[in-house]
């Protein structure tokens, strides 16, 4: 099995990792865990973080951040902000974030296979709103907001980032309480990796990327 740590913004996506990701993975030969960062993610304590990732052990390291209210110190950053197309955004990021971590590391860049979701991880979960409002009898009574929301945006990626309106303020008003550690992975889970990945485009090429690495050779 190849390894490859997923550095996570926080325990949800590192869920999301352990209980949907790997099990998917690990059938095509690559053994994936959820590292969580746990507190500020700044740039100076990711670089710190993700080089001692790339050069404690042979392993290829990804990572998985929000686009929103992602760090103003991330390389990149401010020439990022012209790009209205969040996927383009973040595509502008991954590449400024790729060339300074493999810098800090001195690793072969091909290790290194950063991902920065837009807008952010609850976005997933809109790829099929049907399936989310199934996870509780009480959310079916917003089932038609929900879907307005997704109908209103291109693909659940380009969900709005607005303090208010960013996919994770659409779920707040559901009760019971929309928990992202406990019901993020759950309705991803239900939907199928199959679905979020054609409904969201660039999350769906990073999971690619993630399935056409090739084995470590020691020492690499």
């Amino acid at each position: 099995m190849t390894p490859l740590a997923i550095v996570c913004e926080g325990e949800s996506e590192a869920g999301f990792v352990k209980s949907v990701l790997a099990p998917e993975l690990a059938q095509r030969g690559v053994a994936a865990s959820g590292w969580p960062m746990h507190g500020a993610l700044n740039f100076d304590r990711t670089v710190r973080f993700l080089r001692r990732a790339l050069t404690q052990r042979s392993q290829y390291v990804a990572t998985f951040f929000d686009l929103f209210r992602l760090s103003p110190t991330f390389p990149g950053f401010a020439e990022a902000q012209a790009i209205r197309d969040p996927v383009a955004r973040a595509a502008s990021l991954e590449e400024s974030l790729h060339g300074a971590i493999v810098e800090a590391a001195a690793c072969r860049p091909e290790r290194f296979l950063p991902h920065i979701q837009p807008y952010e991880f609850e976005a997933l979960v809109f790829s099929d709103v049907g399936t989310l409002v199934s996870l509780e009898p009480e959310w079916a009574a917003s089932r038609s907001r929900l879907a307005a929301v997704r109908a209103s945006a291109q693909t659940p990626e380009h969900i709005n980032d607005g303090p208010e309106t960013h996919p994770s303020k659409q779920l707040a008003p559901l009760r019971p309480r929309y928990r992202k550690t406990l019901h993020g992975p759950s309705a991803i889970a239900r939907v199928g990796l199959s679905r979020v990945r054609s409904e969201c485009p660039h999350f769906g090429a990073w999971l690619s990327r993630i399935e056409r690495v090739s084995p470590l050779g020691a020492g690499t």
